[in-house]
Formats: C-alpha cells, structure tokens, sequence
C-alpha cells in the first residue's frame, strides 16, 4: 500500500509538471506571429 501511494504522488507531480508545460507551450503558440500572414498583415498570394 505504501508503494502504491509513493507511485500515485508520484503519478500526480508529473502530471500537474505536464499540465504547466502543455499551458506554457500554448501561451508560446499563442503569441507567435500567424504563419499564414505577412509581417504586413496581408495574406501571401
């Protein structure tokens, strides 16, 4: 029982540092420029 507690602490740190990880890699995506604009905010022909 200890040993399954041990793994299930373990389980939630991981999954609470993958959580803050997938938030600061959308927060990145977010605030990258749009890849179908130019920089002049028209669309490419």
């Amino acid at each position: 029982s200890a040993t399954q507690q041990e793994h299930t602490g373990k389980f939630d740190a991981l999954e609470a540092q993958m959580r803050s990880l997938t938030q600061m890699v959308g927060e990145v995506l977010r605030r990258l420029p749009d890849p179908d604009v130019d920089s002049d905010g028209r669309r490419p022909e």
